[in-house]
């Protein structure tokens, strides 16, 4: 599969390349993120979640509200964290 970029004046060239930049962090976000649900604790997650924000909070501000309206549903995966470690 060929990917074709919008020309330069394009309308969605800015947002085409937004998408493929941002598609560049994915593998850095996973890291940056395991701390959170390996954590042995939902106090521990929420510390970790907090320096997950610091870090990508600016350049993803959606992620933020992602996690905390998903938060009550992700909290029981907590007692599963040592496996996933």
């Amino acid at each position: 599969m060929m990917l074709s970029l919008p020309r330069r004046g394009d309308q969605d060239s800015n947002t085409t390349w937004h998408l493929i930049q941002g598609a560049f962090h994915w593998d850095a976000m996973a890291r940056d993120l395991r701390p959170v649900y390996t954590a042995v604790n939902e106090a521990q997650a929420k510390e970790r979640l907090a320096e997950f924000h610091d870090t990508w909070g600016e350049q993803y501000p959606a992620i933020k509200g992602l996690w905390d309206n998903a938060w009550t549903e992700f909290v029981p995966f907590l007692d599963y964290s040592g496996m996933a470690a």
